[in-house]
């Protein structure tokens, strides 16, 4: 069964071009703050911000402009297909998100530092997480709010700093991480996970590897971390550009696993039109998403995610790799699941002219249900808080979270270093600048003193452990392990999901 959604044009003011005009970084930097509005819609008031922010920053950092945009004269829109390496030999084409992508998510990451909501959630984080000693005479979360401004924010900073002057002796309170030989699969079989669908050769089958397949040296062989037995089977997100809806449906059935929940597979594809059709509207016919709107935006309409039995995720693997009309032929070759059209996000879209000119927009896509899935309840980001003297933090409070049970989604810019990591996941940081965006899920972090014998040492703090949506055949079945320097110099964004799931 389907249903139906009805779009205004007029209402929306928003033109029905096939994919936006090419820009690049150069002109960008030298827009006003009504020409970056003009670039992404008068009705687009978040984004710009996000661009002015970033832009800002940027001028003021070209060594981060030079990482993030290497060649700045590439088209900001345009969506960047690589190679990555599979296990046995070969390669496997993935398709990274555009660059305009890295710099709105480091844009609202440079907003959500003056953002007073945030820092309260970061705060109520910590709080009801650290050991009691930390939190000694400092309000509780609810007392915090009725606090003026700059007392909320100086109780807070006072926290932050708890946390991070102490930040050694919590990690000996909370870290359960430990070397630790796997011999069972903390996978469950994928498919008995809730939700699973075969639906054609190109459609996703969630999966995981033996036991015996995962490296010999690699983390997953030889580390027990909190997560681990809360991971589901992983995903492969295919030819299509896709790694947002893929992160938050990992980070989501992750959740559902800490909560004491049974393995479950969510509906990416669902996901994807939800925000295609809400959030990035005027670029439905491109792929990619911006993560920090795209979390908005659910959790403003209470979008509940599905199973991956209401629309099986399609990989379109005969998919050619751009288009400029709007339409990826092939898409649907080999796919036998509930629905699929050459459009980026193969719903079904009937225009409705008044004129000669659009008026009314119809979807149809799989019906969805109103009862089963999850609502997310709340999420925070994790911004650098240097201005507030306090260097480090993000990644402190990103190191911390993982051992407190939460996977934190990262927004970065991917390198040759990152698609190509050694035979065991290990990703070594050369100083390699950025081919392009992606989003997955940090799921642990094992310090350098944890490492296996043979396992390289990190530059920087040790490794984090990354589920990814580039199928198992891909580092160490599918998961990697990236080193503190590499998420210093390339990370945009980190985002967690509040534990309660409605």
């Amino acid at each position: 069964m389907n249903a139906k959604q009805l779009r205004s044009a007029w209402a929306l003011g928003i033109a029905l071009a096939a994919s936006p005009a090419a820009v690049a970084m150069d002109e960008v930097l030298e827009l006003t703050r009504e020409e970056i509005q003009q670039l992404v819609g008068e009705n687009n008031r978040r984004d710009a911000e996000a661009i002015l922010a970033a832009v800002e920053y940027l001028r003021a950092n070209p060594e981060v402009l030079e990482r993030m945009i290497p060649d700045r004269s590439v088209d900001l829109f345009q969506n960047i297909p690589v190679e990555v390496p599979q296990k046995g030999g070969g390669t496997s084409p993935k398709l990274l998100q555009p660059y305009l992508l890295s710099v709105l998510d480091l844009g609202n990451s440079l907003r959500q530092r003056t953002d007073l909501e945030n820092l309260r959630d970061l705060y109520t984080f910590l709080f009801e997480r650290l050991p009691p000693v930390y939190v000694s005479g400092l309000p509780t979360p609810p007392t915090l709010g009725t606090l003026p401004v700059n007392t909320q924010v100086s109780v807070s900073v006072t926290l932050f700093k708890r946390f991070q002057e102490n930040f050694a002796d919590i990690r000996t309170d909370i870290s359960v991480t430990d070397l630790v030989p796997l011999v069972t699969n903390f996978i469950a079989d994928c498919t008995a996970e809730r939700g699973w669908e075969d639906s054609g050769t190109s459609g996703e089958l969630s999966d995981r590897c033996d036991v015996a397949d995962y490296a010999a040296d690699g983390l997953m062989a030889n580390v027990d971390f909190v997560l681990k037995d809360d991971l589901t089977c992983v995903k492969d997100q295919g030819r299509r550009g896709t790694c947002v809806p893929h992160g938050i449906a990992a980070a989501v059935e992750t959740q559902v696993m800490v909560n004491g929940g049974d393995p479950e597979n969510l509906a990416e594809q669902d996901a994807y039109f939800q925000a295609k059709i809400t959030t990035d509207w005027s670029n439905r016919y491109s792929d990619g998403l911006n993560t920090e709107a795209t979390l908005s935006d659910f959790l403003n309409d209470s979008y509940r995610i599905q199973y991956e039995d209401v629309w099986n995720y399609n990989r379109s693997l005969s998919r050619t790799t751009s288009s400029t009309t709007g339409l990826f032929s092939s898409s649907c070759v080999s796919y036998t699941g509930e629905m699929c059209t050459n459009l980026a996000f193969q719903a079904q879209e009937d225009i409705t002219l008044l004129f000669g000119v659009p008026s009314l927009i119809e979807y149809t896509s799989p019906a969805r249900s109103t009862t089963d899935g999850y609502v997310i309840s709340d999420y925070a980001t994790v911004p650098d808080y240097t201005a507030l003297g306090l260097p480090d933090f993000q990644l402190d409070l990103v190191t911390a979270a993982l051992e407190l049970e939460t996977p934190v989604l990262v927004s970065l810019g991917v390198s040759d270093d990152f698609r190509f990591p050694d035979s065991n996941g290990y990703v070594q940081y050369t100083g390699l600048n950025s081919s392009g965006n992606h989003l997955l899920l940090l799921v642990g972090f094992v310090d350098n003193a944890d490492l296996p014998a043979n396992a390289p040492a990190a530059a920087d703090r040790g490794y984090y452990i990354a589920k990814n949506s580039w199928g198992t055949n891909w580092g160490d079945c599918g998961f990697v392990y990236i080193p503190g320097e590499y998420l210093e110099a390339l990370s945009n964004n980190y985002w967690y999901l509040d534990d309660q799931l409605l």
